[in-house]
């Protein structure tokens, strides 16, 4: 699953995600109502998911985080109707 979402974010197809092609797929996600502008947030998802600091995600990195996001929001999650509901909010305008 995050091998085929990788490689659709991977424009160039040079095995790494930069910054700008993150910033192409946020602004893809509907997230809602946020205080950070895009540039911020994918700064600030770079930041959590570069493990080895080369300002560029590998496929490792980008599985990885994207999974410990993914599980940590699950985990937050009360599963109640409200929480469902927000959850289809970000994911729904991806193909995750």
């Amino acid at each position: 699953m995050y091998s085929r979402l990788f490689d659709s974010i991977d424009e160039d197809k040079d095995n790494r995600i930069s910054f700008s092609e993150l910033k192409t797929l946020l602004t893809e996600i509907n997230f809602g109502p946020t205080s950070l502008s895009v540039d911020d947030a994918v700064a600030k998802m770079m930041e959590e998911l570069d493990t080895d600091g080369d300002r560029m995600l590998n496929e490792e990195e980008f599985a990885t985080g994207l999974s410990k996001w993914l599980q940590k929001n699950d985990n937050a999650s009360t599963n109640s109707k409200e929480s469902e509901d927000e959850n289809f909010q970000v994911c729904g305008g991806s193909d995750l």
